[in-house]
Protein backbone atom coordinates (compact mmCIF):
# COMPACT_ATOMS: atom_id res chain seq x y z
CA UNK A 1 0.00 0.00 0.00
CA UNK A 2 1.16 3.55 -0.70
CA UNK A 3 1.90 5.87 2.20
CA UNK A 4 -1.25 7.66 3.42
CA UNK A 5 -1.19 11.45 3.26
CA UNK A 6 -3.63 14.02 4.53
CA UNK A 7 -7.00 13.88 2.81
CA UNK A 8 -7.52 16.61 0.23
CA UNK A 9 -10.65 18.32 -0.99
CA UNK A 10 -10.57 16.99 -4.55
CA UNK A 11 -12.79 13.91 -4.20
CA UNK A 12 -13.86 13.03 -7.75
CA UNK A 13 -14.90 9.44 -7.16
CA UNK A 14 -18.49 8.95 -8.24
CA UNK A 15 -19.39 6.47 -5.51
CA UNK A 16 -18.19 8.76 -2.72
CA UNK A 17 -20.07 11.67 -4.28
CA UNK A 18 -23.25 9.64 -4.47
CA UNK A 19 -23.25 8.66 -0.80
CA UNK A 20 -25.93 10.39 1.29
CA UNK A 21 -24.37 13.55 2.74
CA UNK A 22 -24.73 12.42 6.35
CA UNK A 23 -23.02 9.09 5.56
CA UNK A 24 -20.18 10.80 3.70
CA UNK A 25 -19.69 13.23 6.59
CA UNK A 26 -19.24 10.28 8.96
CA UNK A 27 -16.91 8.52 6.53
CA UNK A 28 -14.77 11.53 5.59
CA UNK A 29 -12.75 11.48 8.80
CA UNK A 30 -11.69 7.89 8.12
CA UNK A 31 -10.66 8.34 4.49
CA UNK A 32 -6.98 8.75 3.69
CA UNK A 33 -5.56 9.88 0.39
CA UNK A 34 -3.00 7.59 -1.25
CA UNK A 35 -0.92 8.08 -4.35
CA UNK A 36 -1.42 5.51 -7.10
CA UNK A 37 1.95 4.77 -8.68
CA UNK A 38 2.14 2.99 -12.00
CA UNK A 39 3.05 -0.67 -11.71
CA UNK A 40 2.25 -0.96 -8.00
CA UNK A 41 0.26 -4.06 -7.04
CA UNK A 42 -2.54 -3.41 -4.56
CA UNK A 43 -3.88 -6.97 -4.28
CA UNK A 44 -2.69 -10.41 -5.24
CA UNK A 45 -5.07 -13.39 -5.53
CA UNK A 46 -5.69 -14.75 -2.03
CA UNK A 47 -4.91 -11.47 -0.23
CA UNK A 48 -7.42 -10.45 2.41
CA UNK A 49 -9.21 -7.31 1.24
CA UNK A 50 -8.85 -5.00 4.20
CA UNK A 51 -8.74 -1.69 2.29
CA UNK A 52 -11.24 -0.31 -0.20
CA UNK A 53 -9.94 2.21 -2.74
CA UNK A 54 -12.02 5.00 -4.29
CA UNK A 55 -9.90 6.43 -7.16
CA UNK A 56 -10.26 10.06 -8.15
CA UNK A 57 -7.52 9.95 -10.80
CA UNK A 58 -5.76 6.99 -12.39
CA UNK A 59 -6.70 3.50 -13.54
CA UNK A 60 -6.40 0.19 -11.70
CA UNK A 61 -6.54 -2.99 -13.78
CA UNK A 62 -7.92 -6.30 -12.54
CA UNK A 63 -5.77 -9.06 -14.02
CA UNK A 64 -6.51 -12.78 -14.20
CA UNK A 65 -3.64 -15.19 -14.83
CA UNK A 66 -4.51 -18.16 -17.03
CA UNK A 67 -3.12 -21.64 -16.49
CA UNK A 68 -0.82 -21.18 -19.48
CA UNK A 69 0.76 -18.18 -17.75
CA UNK A 70 -0.88 -15.42 -19.81
CA UNK A 71 -2.31 -12.37 -18.04
CA UNK A 72 -5.73 -11.05 -19.13
CA UNK A 73 -7.41 -7.86 -17.95
CA UNK A 74 -11.06 -8.41 -17.01
CA UNK A 75 -12.05 -4.98 -15.66
CA UNK A 76 -10.75 -1.51 -14.86
CA UNK A 77 -11.36 0.63 -11.80
CA UNK A 78 -11.31 4.42 -11.99
CA UNK A 79 -13.24 7.33 -10.58
CA UNK A 80 -16.55 5.72 -11.56
CA UNK A 81 -15.85 2.62 -9.43
CA UNK A 82 -14.19 1.34 -6.26
CA UNK A 83 -11.64 -1.42 -5.71
CA UNK A 84 -12.46 -4.05 -3.09
CA UNK A 85 -16.11 -3.16 -2.67
CA UNK A 86 -17.29 -6.76 -2.04
CA UNK A 87 -15.44 -6.63 1.31
CA UNK A 88 -18.10 -4.16 2.43
CA UNK A 89 -20.35 -7.14 3.19
CA UNK A 90 -17.87 -9.37 4.98
CA UNK A 91 -14.24 -10.44 4.97
CA UNK A 92 -13.23 -11.35 1.43
CA UNK A 93 -10.04 -12.41 -0.32
CA UNK A 94 -8.96 -11.06 -3.68
CA UNK A 95 -9.58 -13.26 -6.71
CA UNK A 96 -7.43 -11.25 -9.13
CA UNK A 97 -4.31 -9.14 -9.19
CA UNK A 98 -5.04 -5.42 -8.91
CA UNK A 99 -2.28 -3.36 -10.50
CA UNK A 100 -2.07 0.38 -11.14
CA UNK A 101 -1.78 1.06 -14.88
CA UNK A 102 -2.36 4.84 -14.99
CA UNK A 103 -0.98 6.84 -12.04
CA UNK A 104 -3.14 9.14 -9.96
CA UNK A 105 -4.61 9.13 -6.47
CA UNK A 106 -7.40 7.54 -4.49
CA UNK A 107 -9.07 7.78 -1.10
CA UNK A 108 -9.16 4.55 0.84
CA UNK A 109 -10.82 3.25 3.98
CA UNK A 110 -10.70 0.02 5.95
CA UNK A 111 -13.40 -2.49 5.06
CA UNK A 112 -14.53 -2.78 8.70
CA UNK A 113 -14.68 1.02 9.04
CA UNK A 114 -16.82 1.29 5.91
CA UNK A 115 -19.21 -1.37 7.20
CA UNK A 116 -19.61 0.31 10.58
CA UNK A 117 -19.99 3.80 9.07
CA UNK A 118 -22.64 2.83 6.54
CA UNK A 119 -24.44 0.52 8.95
CA UNK A 120 -28.04 0.01 7.96
CA UNK A 121 -28.49 3.24 6.01
CA UNK A 122 -30.84 2.05 3.22
CA UNK A 123 -29.79 4.56 0.56
CA UNK A 124 -26.06 3.92 1.06
CA UNK A 125 -26.57 0.15 1.07
CA UNK A 126 -28.62 0.35 -2.13
CA UNK A 127 -25.88 2.45 -3.75
CA UNK A 128 -23.15 -0.08 -2.96
CA UNK A 129 -25.28 -2.98 -4.16
CA UNK A 130 -25.95 -1.19 -7.45
CA UNK A 131 -22.27 -0.27 -7.90
CA UNK A 132 -21.26 -3.88 -7.28
CA UNK A 133 -23.81 -5.00 -9.88
CA UNK A 134 -22.34 -2.50 -12.32
CA UNK A 135 -18.79 -3.79 -11.73
CA UNK A 136 -19.94 -7.35 -12.45
CA UNK A 137 -21.68 -6.10 -15.58
CA UNK A 138 -18.44 -4.50 -16.82
CA UNK A 139 -16.53 -7.76 -16.34
CA UNK A 140 -19.19 -9.73 -18.23
CA UNK A 141 -19.18 -7.19 -21.06
CA UNK A 142 -15.39 -7.46 -21.30
CA UNK A 143 -15.56 -11.24 -21.68
CA UNK A 144 -18.12 -10.90 -24.48
CA UNK A 145 -16.06 -8.15 -26.11
CA UNK A 146 -12.93 -10.34 -26.28
CA UNK A 147 -14.93 -13.11 -27.93
CA UNK A 148 -16.64 -10.98 -30.58
CA UNK A 149 -14.66 -7.87 -31.51
CA UNK A 150 -11.39 -7.04 -33.23
CA UNK A 151 -8.28 -5.82 -31.44
CA UNK A 152 -8.68 -2.36 -32.97
CA UNK A 153 -12.29 -2.07 -31.77
CA UNK A 154 -11.37 -3.25 -28.29
CA UNK A 155 -8.39 -0.91 -28.04
CA UNK A 156 -10.63 2.01 -28.98
CA UNK A 157 -13.21 0.92 -26.42
CA UNK A 158 -10.60 0.55 -23.67
CA UNK A 159 -9.16 4.00 -24.34
CA UNK A 160 -12.65 5.51 -24.22
CA UNK A 161 -13.16 3.87 -20.82
CA UNK A 162 -9.90 5.45 -19.63
CA UNK A 163 -10.95 8.87 -20.95
CA UNK A 164 -14.25 8.52 -19.04
CA UNK A 165 -12.28 8.04 -15.82
CA UNK A 166 -9.31 10.41 -16.20
CA UNK A 167 -8.79 14.10 -16.86
CA UNK A 168 -5.67 13.31 -18.86
CA UNK A 169 -5.59 12.09 -22.45
CA UNK A 170 -1.98 10.88 -22.16
CA UNK A 171 -1.49 7.32 -20.91
CA UNK A 172 1.83 5.63 -20.07
CA UNK A 173 1.07 2.19 -21.49
CA UNK A 174 3.48 -0.54 -22.53
CA UNK A 175 2.92 -2.99 -25.36
CA UNK A 176 3.06 -5.81 -22.82
CA UNK A 177 0.15 -4.42 -20.86
CA UNK A 178 -1.89 -3.57 -23.96
CA UNK A 179 -1.36 -7.11 -25.22
CA UNK A 180 -2.69 -8.49 -21.91
CA UNK A 181 -5.60 -6.07 -21.96
CA UNK A 182 -6.58 -7.10 -25.48
CA UNK A 183 -5.63 -10.77 -25.01
CA UNK A 184 -3.51 -10.70 -28.18
CA UNK A 185 0.15 -10.77 -29.24
CA UNK A 186 2.24 -7.60 -29.09
CA UNK A 187 2.44 -7.48 -32.90
CA UNK A 188 -1.38 -7.30 -32.98
CA UNK A 189 -1.29 -4.40 -30.51
CA UNK A 190 1.10 -2.56 -32.80
CA UNK A 191 -1.16 -3.07 -35.81
CA UNK A 192 -4.28 -1.92 -33.91
CA UNK A 193 -2.53 1.18 -32.57
CA UNK A 194 -1.15 2.03 -35.99
CA UNK A 195 -4.61 1.74 -37.56
CA UNK A 196 -6.09 4.14 -34.98
CA UNK A 197 -3.14 6.47 -35.42
CA UNK A 198 -3.67 6.59 -39.20
CA UNK A 199 -7.34 7.37 -38.57
CA UNK A 200 -6.31 10.38 -36.46
CA UNK A 201 -7.61 9.01 -33.14
CA UNK A 202 -4.31 8.77 -31.29
CA UNK A 203 -0.53 9.11 -31.31
CA UNK A 204 1.43 6.12 -30.12
CA UNK A 205 5.10 5.84 -29.30
CA UNK A 206 7.04 3.40 -27.17
CA UNK A 207 5.53 3.42 -23.66
CA UNK A 208 3.13 6.33 -24.27
CA UNK A 209 -0.23 6.77 -25.93
CA UNK A 210 -1.96 10.12 -26.52
CA UNK A 211 -5.66 10.28 -27.39
CA UNK A 212 -6.04 12.96 -30.06
CA UNK A 213 -9.70 12.71 -31.10
CA UNK A 214 -12.29 11.04 -28.84
CA UNK A 215 -15.02 11.24 -31.49
CA UNK A 216 -12.93 9.19 -33.92
CA UNK A 217 -12.32 6.66 -31.17
CA UNK A 218 -16.10 6.34 -30.65
CA UNK A 219 -16.63 5.68 -34.33
CA UNK A 220 -13.87 3.03 -34.41
CA UNK A 221 -14.85 1.30 -31.16
CA UNK A 222 -17.21 -1.63 -30.85
CA UNK A 223 -20.67 -1.08 -29.38
CA UNK A 224 -19.61 -2.26 -25.90
CA UNK A 225 -18.69 1.24 -24.72
CA UNK A 226 -22.11 2.62 -25.59
CA UNK A 227 -23.78 -0.42 -24.02
CA UNK A 228 -21.84 0.13 -20.77
CA UNK A 229 -23.03 3.74 -20.58
CA UNK A 230 -26.64 2.71 -21.15
CA UNK A 231 -26.38 0.03 -18.49
CA UNK A 232 -24.77 2.45 -16.06
CA UNK A 233 -27.65 4.90 -16.51
CA UNK A 234 -30.22 2.14 -16.05
CA UNK A 235 -28.62 0.93 -12.80
CA UNK A 236 -27.68 4.19 -11.06
CA UNK A 237 -30.19 7.00 -11.89
CA UNK A 238 -32.75 6.05 -9.19
CA UNK A 239 -30.28 7.10 -6.51
CA UNK A 240 -28.70 10.13 -8.22
CA UNK A 241 -29.19 13.49 -6.50
CA UNK A 242 -29.67 16.59 -8.65
CA UNK A 243 -26.11 17.92 -8.32
CA UNK A 244 -24.46 14.66 -9.34
CA UNK A 245 -27.08 14.04 -12.05
CA UNK A 246 -26.06 17.29 -13.74
CA UNK A 247 -22.38 16.26 -13.63
CA UNK A 248 -23.17 12.81 -15.00
CA UNK A 249 -25.27 14.17 -17.87
CA UNK A 250 -22.57 16.68 -18.75
CA UNK A 251 -20.06 13.86 -19.25
CA UNK A 252 -22.45 11.50 -21.05
CA UNK A 253 -21.19 11.02 -24.64
CA UNK A 254 -24.45 9.49 -25.88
Amino acid sequence: MTKPIEIGTAVKNRILRLLPSEVFDRLAGQLVRVELRQGEILYEPGDVIDLIYFPSEGIISLITRLSAGADVETAIVGRREALGLPAWWEGRTALQRAVIQVPGYAHCVGAAALRSTIGTDPEANELLVRCTDLALSQAMQSVACVAQHSAEERLARWLLMCCDRCDTRRFPLTQEFLAAMLCVQRTTVTLAAQALQRAGALRYSRGRLDVVDVDILRRRACGCHEEEWRRSKSILPPILDSEVAVAELASDPF
